[in-house]
């Protein structure tokens, strides 16, 4: 999904909210934190797994931001945003979990859209066209 929507500059504006260079800029803050929260959460005295043990994350962390970002940006609904990574509904919640964690972290200030005003992909695609082409 990233590489797609990177792929021009003003789909990439229109959907998250931010530029290449912007999206980049936070991404780098983003991945420091991500790290730092996953070593955080893997030397947890009460963990009960292994450090490894679990499953590995089926969408890039790249995608995971770039999901929420849409998510929040345009109010996308989560089901909608799922089936663009591919993954259950469920999943994408705990991506945005983690996701809205790290940004706190960073006093990145993001819009949590009204869970009653989500918006389909169907109405969303006339306005934004770029939208057909992710999933």
């Amino acid at each position: 999904m990233y590489q797609t929507v990177t792929a021009d500059e003003e789909a990439l504006a229109r959907l998250s909210g931010l530029r290449i260079a912007e999206f980049e800029a936070l991404y780098h803050d983003f991945d420091v934190i991500w790290q730092v929260m996953q070593i955080e959460r893997l030397n947890y005295a009460g963990r009960q797994t292994a450090p490894g043990a679990g499953r590995k994350y089926a969408v890039g962390r790249r995608e995971q931001l770039l999901s929420v970002l849409l998510w929040s940006h345009l109010g996308l609904h989560p089901r909608d945003i799922s089936r663009l990574l591919g993954v259950h509904v469920s999943t994408f919640a705990r991506i945005r979990q983690r996701v809205l964690a790290v940004l706190d972290r960073l006093d990145v200030e993001i819009e949590i859209p009204d869970r009653n005003a989500y918006k389909e992909i169907d109405q969303l695609a006339e306005a934004y066209p770029e939208l057909r082409h992710l999933g």
